[in-house]
C-alpha cells in the first residue's frame, strides 16, 4: 500500500499542476488543460427522439409522439391492467388496488430509454403508494411511421435498479436493448430480440447492490457477500463470464468506466483506491476528492477547498505533478486586507 508520504514526495516531474478560482491546470510541454474539480451529477427530466418530423418525447406529462399534425400522447394505463401481461386474477387485483389507492394505473417514471436505428425503446415504470416499483414493460415506437404509436414488446424478466423520475437504464447490447435486473436474489441481463420477438435473460451473480456499464459488453458489479462484506468484480454480459477483483467492509464504488478501472473504498478506516486490473492500491488524505483527467488521476483535498493536490499515474500509482496552496504569511494577510 502506498503511502501520503511517497505522494508528497520531491522527485522533480515534468507534467506541472497548478490551481486557480476552481479550476486545476494540468501542462505537458505544450499542451494546457483545464480541469473543473468534480461537480454533483443532474437529474435528466426529459428523453427525446427525433426522426425527420417525427418527434417522441417523455416527459413530467408522459409520453408524446408527433408528426406534423398527429399527435398522440400517453402514460400507459391500458397496460397497467392488459391480458398480454396479466392473468385475470393478477389484473382484479390490481384494480382493487388502484381503486384502494395502493397503486397508480398510469406510469409516473421512465426506467430507460434507447434507439436503435429507426426504433425507439422505452421502459415506463409502475410505482405504487409505497414508492416500489410493481412493472416495468418495454415499448417500441417506429419512427419511420406517419402516425406513431408505441407497440407493447412485453415485461422484463425481472426488475431493473432504476430510481427517480427519468432514469437511463437502458444499453445496447449488439443490436438488443438491454438492461440488468434483480430476480429474486439472483440478477444478470434481459435483453430484447427483435427478431425473435423475445426477451432473453442471462444470470451472473447474486445479491447485487450497484453496478456500471463499461460500454461494450462489459460491466463492473458490486455484490453483498456473507460477514458484511462487498465484493467488486468485471464480468461479460454475454457470456456471463465474471472475474472477482476485490472483497471489503468499507463502502465500494466505480471512480468511473474509464481504462484502467479504479475503485474507491471509504467506510472502513483511511480510504484507498485500488487499480482493479495491476491490484495497486493508495492511502488517500482524509477528506480528500479523486477524478479522472486525460493525464491520470487528480487527487486533491481537503474536498471543497483544495490546498493539495496530486496527479497520479493510476497503474502504480507513480507522481505525476504536485501542487500546494502558497502559504499565506502575515504581511500578506496584511497586504490583503488593505
Amino acid at each position: 500500500m502506498i503511502g501520503l508520504a511517497l505522494i508528497l514526495g520531491a522527485t522533480q516531474a515534468r507534467t506541472s499542476l497548478q490551481y486557480y478560482q476552481g479550476t486545476f491546470f494540468i501542462s505537458d510541454g505544450a499542451l494546457i488543460t483545464a480541469v473543473r474539480r468534480p461537480q454533483a451529477p443532474t437529474s435528466d427530466s426529459l428523453v427525446r427522439f427525433r426522426r425527420g418530423d417525427t418527434y417522441t418525447v417523455w416527459d413530467k406529462r408522459g409520453m408524446s409522439l408527433r408528426n406534423g399534425n398527429w399527435i398522440y400522447d400517453t402514460r400507459f394505463k391500458e397496460l397497467a391492467v392488459s391480458p398480454k401481461l396479466f392473468s385475470k386474477q393478477e389484473i382484479h387485483k390490481t384494480l382493487e388496488l388502484v381503486k384502494t389507492g395502493q397503486r397508480n394505473q398510469e406510469a409516473f417514471a421512465l426506467s430507460g430509454a434507447l434507439r436503435l436505428g429507426t426504433d425507439a425503446f422505452f421502459l415506463p415504470r409502475w410505482i405504487d403508494k409505497k414508492g416500489f416499483t410493481w412493472l416495468e414493460a418495454m415499448v417500441r415506437v417506429d419512427l419511420t411511421s406517419k402516425h406513431p404509436k408505441p407497440v407493447l414488446v412485453g415485461r422484463l424478466p425481472g426488475q431493473s435498479m432504476a430510481s427517480g423520475s427519468v432514469d437511463h437504464q437502458l444499453f445496447p447490447l449488439g443490436a438488443q436493448p438491454a438492461i440488468v435486473v434483480r430476480q429474486g436474489s439472483n440478477w444478470g441481463v434481459a435483453a430484447y430480440d427483435p427478431i425473435l420477438d423475445e426477451f432473453t435473460y442471462t444470470n451472473i451473480g447474486e445479491r447485487l447492490r450497484a453496478y456500471s456499464q463499461l460500454g461494450g459488453k462489459g460491466i463492473a458489479y458490486i455484490e453483498a457477500v456473507e460477514g458484511g462484506l462487498l465484493r467488486l468484480g468485471l464480468a461479460d454480459m454475454v457470456t456471463a463470464s465474471r472475474r472477482d477483483v476485490l472483497e471489503d467492509r468499507g463502502s465500494i464504488r466505480l471512480l468511473d468506466t474509464y481504462h484502467p478501472f479504479c475503485a474507491v473504498i471509504t467506510g472502513n478506516g483511511p480510504a484507498t483506491i485500488r487499480n482493479m486490473t495491476s491490484g495497486a492500491a493508495l492511502t488517500m488524505p482524509e477528506g480528500s476528492e479523486v477524478q479522472r483527467t486525460m493525464f491520470g488521476v487528480l487527487m486533491s483535498w481537503p474536498k471543497g477547498a483544495p490546498k493539495h493536490a496530486v496527479l497520479l499515474d493510476p497503474e502504480r500509482w507513480d507522481r505525476l505533478a504536485i501542487w500546494q496552496a502558497p502559504v499565506q504569511t502575515e504581511d500578506s494577510e496584511h497586504a490583503t486586507r488593505n
